[in-house]
């Protein structure tokens, strides 16, 4: 009897298949999140609109010198006709909001010494307004809001700040620090060489089976991280990550669910497709990106995989968005069809809708219970169901609208244009710029009436409903 239980007991053992974590921890450059349009090289800054305080932002007579700062990609000209595109900074204005004292103590070898300085907050407000030159037209206009603060020298502690350290200098400190705040604003929206890390965990397999196709196929892709990757992939990348797709997509077919002897149990096929999740993103395949994350999620019996998971959904969803806003040419139509509730609802503006004598840019806050409540259902035949009221007591109210997806020339945006017209007429119609979509989430910005007949700027932010 000792030995038949024993000898199940290591039948199990040789034959018992496991899922093999493989660590990858690389540093890429980043798809600009808010990318300009592909015709454009070159950008000019116009200096003419900072106002009657220009000169306070200049360190030089010519004003070109205090506006040079790189934006990675770009090259800055000073010839407006030189020029694809001319950045405004419209009705620019700041304000010292307060200044607070600060006392440190800095520890010596044998003393300590005692300093003080300013800390002032400040708030920056202007209007960003980027135009084509050699095509001309708005390609970017959003109003920008900058809240920050900057710290003065330090002084010795028994000085009095306010006879060392001038609201004069505080002033001129302030004005210098205003260009390099923008053009760290512009860099992060436009520029081409903003590094991330790209870490997670992919995986192999080991047990009683040979197992080097998957090990070469992870090795043959953390290769592929380990080189400079701008964006995306280039095209022998995208070779390299071709042919581990196809590895893993073959291992896929040997799935048995049943056999814990097989070569690719559930586990093993589980994490397999987290590998071909990212993968396919990389390659630009979303949706089957997408496909393949929802299948990992058959295995949800380890922490640590749970856990890499959640990093991935977080790379997938980042990545996604910026892919698709870096390529005009992807069709988004088979990720925009299905149905979108709605989380999020803001405005430009603030309103009182709800008569509390509160006034807020949250108008889901303003809404009763009954419009809340609204989803997106879009079709693949040009249907735009607006569904509202599926909260429980709740009778839903279905509004049908016709809808078309359209690619902006000048600033290579898509936008989402729907009536209730079948032939949708734009000058009628309600017409929304798609300003981020991903496996999960749909943003979408344009102008609607909240109070009156005046329109306001406002965003919907929609999540992905299964």
């Amino acid at each position: 009897m000792f030995l038949t239980v024993c000898t199940c007991l290591c039948s199990t053992a040789i034959y018992s298949q496991t899922l093999k974590d493989k660590s990858i921890s690389e540093v890429y450059y980043l798809y600009p999140n808010n990318p300009l349009p592909s015709f454009v090289s070159t950008f000019y800054i116009e200096t003419s609109r900072l106002g009657k305080d220009e000169e306070c932002f200049n360190t030089v007579n010519d004003p070109k010198y205090a506006w040079t700062r790189p934006i990675e990609g770009y090259t800055q000209v000073y010839n407006e006709s030189e020029a694809d595109i001319k950045i405004s900074f419209e009705r620019l204005n700041y304000k010292i909001v307060r200044k607070e004292a600060i006392d440190t103590v800095i520890e010596r070898s044998e003393k300590k010494d005692y300093e003080r300085f300013y800390r002032v907050f400040f708030t920056i407000r202007f209007e960003l307004v980027v135009k084509g030159k050699k095509m001309p037209g708005v390609i970017f206009k959003e109003p920008i809001n900058i809240n920050s603060f900057f710290e003065t020298r330090s002084i010795a502690a028994k000085e009095s700040l306010e006879k060392q350290i001038s609201q004069t200098e505080i002033d001129n400190t302030l004005k210098n620090y205003i260009s390099t705040r923008i053009f760290s604003l512009l860099r992060n929206y436009w520029g081409k060489e903003q590094k991330a890390l790209f870490r997670m965990d992919l995986y192999t397999a080991k047990g009683k089976h040979n197992y080097d196709d998957l090990d070469d196929a992870f090795k043959q892709f953390k290769t592929v991280m380990k080189e400079d990757i701008k964006g995306g992939l280039n095209e022998e990348q995208k070779k390299k990550i071709e042919s581990c797709v196809a590895v893993w997509g073959k291992a896929l077919t040997e799935k048995d669910t049943v056999n814990p002897k097989a070569r690719i149990t559930k586990e093993i096929y589980c994490g397999l497709c987290v590998n071909l999740a990212v993968a396919n993103a990389w390659l630009g395949n979303i949706e089957n990106a997408e496909s393949y994350y929802y299948q990992s999620l058959g295995y949800n019996n380890d922490k640590d995989f749970k856990n890499n998971l959640k990093q991935v959904r977080k790379w997938l969803l980042d990545y996604e968005s910026r892919y698709i806003k870096n390529h005009p040419e992807y069709k988004i139509m088979p990720l925009l069809e299905g149905k979108w509730r709605l989380i999020k609802y803001i405005s430009d503006e603030k309103v009182d809708l709800n008569k509390d004598g509160k006034e807020s840019n949250d108008i889901l806050s303003e809404l009763d219970s009954y419009k809340k409540h609204k989803i997106f259902d879009i079709s693949a035949n040009r249907i735009l169901n607006v569904i509202e009221g599926d909260a429980p007591a709740c009778e839903a109210k279905t509004t049908k609208y016709y809808y078309k997806v359209s690619k902006n020339k000048i600033n290579e945006r898509k936008y989402l244009i729907f009536d209730d017209n079948e032939d949708i007429d734009e000058s009628l119609a309600s017409i929304f710029q798609i300003t981020s979509l991903n496996g999960e989430n749909l943003t979408i910005k344009g102008m609607a009436y909240l109070t009156g007949d005046t329109t306001s700027e406002v965003e919907f932010t929609f999540s992905k409903t299964k």
